[in-house]
C-alpha cells in the first residue's frame, strides 16, 4: 500500500535531490524505493539531474535568437548537424555541455555572421571569470604590469 509523501520527506528530497544525492541515495534515506522517489519527481516535476551553471547550447541559442525557447529544429536540422533529437534536448536543457564539434555544426546550420560569432564568444569567455575572487583579477594584472 501506498504510503504519502509528509512535508518533511519532500523537504529533504528537493534539499538533497541532484545536488548531494542520488535519488537512491534519497530513497534509502527516507525509507521509500527509489522508483518511488523518480515517480515523484517526476509527477511534481522536480529536475533528478541539476543542470550546468552556464551551458553553452543555451547560451548560442540566446545570441541568435534572443530567447532560446523561440527556436523549434525540425527533424532535418538535426540530421544536418550530426546530432540526435535526445542529445539535442540534453544540450538545450544544459545537462551537457557540446563538444566542439557540435557548436561548430550547429553554428554552421543556424548560419551565424560574424557579430554574432564574437558575441557569443564573448559571452563564452566571461564565464571563465565566474568564479574568480573580484580582487584576484587586479592582483593578477599588478603582477604582469610590474614584471
Amino acid at each position: 500500500m501506498a504510503k504519502n509523501w509528509t512535508s518533511d520527506e519532500i523537504a529533504v528530497l528537493k534539499e538533497n535531490i541532484g545536488k548531494k544525492m542520488t535519488p537512491a541515495q534519497v530513497a534509502e534515506q527516507l525509507g521509500k524505493s527509489e522508483m518511488a522517489v523518480r515517480l515523484f519527481c517526476t509527477r511534481h516535476q522536480i529536475n533528478i539531474r541539476q543542470p550546468l551553471e552556464r551551458p553553452m547550447l543555451t547560451l548560442l541559442l540566446r545570441v541568435k535568437f534572443g530567447e532560446p525557447e523561440y527556436f523549434r529544429p525540425a527533424r532535418e536540422f538535426f540530421r544536418r548537424v550530426g546530432i540526435s533529437q535526445k542529445r539535442f534536448s540534453a544540450l538545450r536543457q544544459g545537462y551537457v555541455q557540446p563538444t566542439e564539434a557540435e557548436l561548430r555544426a550547429v553554428c554552421r546550420e543556424l548560419k551565424m555572421n560574424h557579430a554574432e560569432y564574437a558575441e557569443f564568444f564573448y559571452q563564452r569567455q566571461l564565464s571563465l571569470f565566474d568564479d574568480m575572487p573580484s580582487d584576484t583579477g587586479s592582483e593578477a594584472l599588478g603582477a604582469v604590469l610590474n614584471h
